[in-house]
């Protein structure tokens, strides 16, 4: 019978003082307390006197140690957990813990039965980046070379050149380095540990963390992965992992090995606009460590220069420091409509409730080529309170995934949530964004003039998919004549008479956006080259162009003509 991991109660766990994550039954008692012991015992290196983690650990990490050894079936060495995902704040001794955990696991070998030891194996610390390996290696490193009892150094060999400490009786070898391709490539695994989750933001990364687990195959191999939040809106292998391990914990899919525990604050309160997390009487539920090798003043301290500097700051803090997740990004040159973007979500609202409360609907088109988004957004005017309501869809060929690798599992996300639909190549996108015209148009909502704008420059076989007949199908010239457009935009963003539907496609699209001035006019452009995509962004301003011309809708149906008129 599998291990039922679900903790469904997590924030209740946190809001007590206590991990969270499931009561789990304990297969080897024994197991777990030697481990607990052994990891107890390491010192802290960086910390004055140079104290034993389990005289300042406040005991958390020892619960999750416990867990993970006592999974362990005492006969055949066989683990229930075969995986770990700790979401952790800063200063809450991470990397030290990290770095004890490697040493435990390969004392813990040690102590098996003979029937279950291993020996001639492979473990693994991958740090993020060359600084974060670094550091872990330094920090074991000390822990052996500065053990008071002196026992540690009687089980070690460190070998400072190859950055390799080796279990002296079983040669298990530990090897702290960074995360790479070439790094476990064609090897087998016995542990691996992957600090800072957040930062693999390599093209490849998604591949290597595939080649690790298929090289795992030993029953009794672990896996770990340790991070804090994203300091950017999370992303790659990160946000594939986080949302897992949420999955896992709120029992919406099977654990399959994986122990997740999580220091966050529930969704609602991340996404509430009062900010509840400023209040330090909270910090503590996800400091664990809180008053140990972090406390409220330095975290408050912190959190005072991040909010003098601006919102961006303000998020940056919230992220490393109390593990709030950031929902767009604010850089230096964003778009003005980002500041009241995520404000203006409304979660409850979808193109059915648009074309349901709606007294008029423009649509907005911006199509790519091959490689890259085609852009749908739809904009519908509340008959009653005259408020914009936005949905926004987008399409991707395959060949995107492979010319756009670091992007591509962020668009396999939103192809899951429905956003984006990933397509083989041919005309399925535009059947698709023709159907959803035809729902509008059916519904009598589009204006007989000037009802669907199109970026000219990418209209190409679109107008062949859509229906044919009265002039509705307008170009919309890009550029400075957009500015009228961009600036209604931001303003109805800021009043609250334009909402959208909360969608992560377009809170990504907006993130990327950058404003550029040029003379009286301001344009909207791409933070970057190549990856970052707007297209459903620009078929936002399209709509929203005709929309300000105060649309009337047919009410009985309008149909599409090759010829269209240019909207400026």
């Amino acid at each position: 019978m599998a291990l039922d991991v679900a903790c469904r109660d997590w924030w209740e766990r946190l809001q007590s003082g206590r991990v969270p994550m499931a009561d789990l039954p304990v297969r080897s008692p024994k197991h777990a307390a030697a481990a607990v012991k052994h990891f107890q015992s390491f010192i802290v290196p960086d910390m004055p006197g140079q104290p034993f983690i389990g005289d300042v650990s406040g005991g958390w990490f020892e619960e999750i140690v416990a867990a993970i050894f006592g999974s362990t079936d005492p006969k055949t060495g066989a683990r229930d957990i075969r995986e770990l995902f700790l979401l952790i704040a800063k200063k809450n001794t991470k990397t030290t813990s990290a770095a004890a955990l490697a040493l435990t696991f390969m004392i813990f070998n040690h102590l098996r039965h003979e029937s279950t030891r291993r020996r001639n194996c492979a473990c693994y610390v991958l740090g993020a980046t060359q600084e974060i390996a670094d550091t872990g290696f330094k920090q074991a490193v000390s822990m052996i070379e500065d053990d008071p009892a002196g026992w540690l150094q009687t089980q070690f060999h460190i070998n400072l050149h190859l950055k390799t400490i080796t279990h002296l009786d079983t040669n298990v070898s530990l090897r702290i380095v960074t995360f790479g391709p070439d790094i476990v490539t064609g090897k087998i695994p016995f542990f691996v540990l992957i600090d800072e989750v957040w930062r693999l933001t390599s093209a490849d990364a998604s591949s290597v963390l595939t080649q690790i687990r298929g090289g795992m195959v030993w029953s009794d191999a672990l896996l770990v992965m340790i991070s804090t939040q994203s300091d950017e809106p999370p992303s790659g292998v990160f946000e594939e992992e986080l949302m897992h391990a949420r999955a896992v914990r709120d029992g919406r899919m099977p654990a399959n090995g994986l122990l997740p525990v999580l220091y966050e604050f529930p969704e609602a309160m991340q996404r509430d606009k009062e900010k509840p997390w400023l209040d330090p009487a909270v910090w503590k539920f996800v400091n664990p460590n809180m008053g140990r090798s972090i406390s409220v003043e330095k975290i408050s301290e912190l959190r005072d220069k991040a909010m003098f500097k601006g919102e961006h700051e303000v998020r940056k803090w919230a992220s490393q420091h109390i593990n709030v997740q950031i929902g767009m990004a604010l850089h230096s040159h964003r778009w003005v409509g980002i500041d009241f973007w995520e404000p203006a979500g409304r979660q409850e609202l979808d193109l059915d409730t648009i074309i349901a409360t709606s007294d008029v609907c423009t649509i907005g088109i911006d199509g790519g080529g091959a490689d890259d988004l085609l852009g749908l957004a739809v904009l519908g005017r509340h008959r009653e309170a005259r408020v914009w309501q936005l949905w926004t869809k987008a399409w991707a060929q395959e060949i995107v995934l492979q010319r756009r690798k670091d992007i591509a599992a962020k668009l396999q996300a939103f192809d899951a949530s429905g956003d984006l639909t990933i397509t083989p190549p041919g005309t399925q996108d535009h059947d698709e964004l023709a159907e959803i015209v035809g729902r509008v148009h059916d519904a009598g909502l589009l204006p007989e003039e000037h009802g669907i704008g199109v970026d000219a420059s990418g209209l190409g076989s679109i107008l062949e998919a859509l229906p044919v007949g009265e002039p509705v199908l307008v170009a919309v010239m890009q550029g400075r004549w957009l500015n009228g457009a961009i600036k209604t935009a931001e303003r109805k963003l800021g009043d609250g008479t334009l909402v959208h539907c909360n969608q992560g496609l377009m809170t990504w699209c907006v993130s990327n956006s950058r404003a550029e001035v040029r003379g009286s006019a301001t344009l909207i452009t791409k933070q970057s080259s190549g990856s970052a995509k707007i297209d459903p962004l620009a078929a936002t301003f399209n709509a929203v162009q005709l929309m300000s011309r105060d649309p009337i809708a047919s009410g009985a149906g309008v149909v599409i003509a090759e010829n269209y008129e240019v909207v400026a």
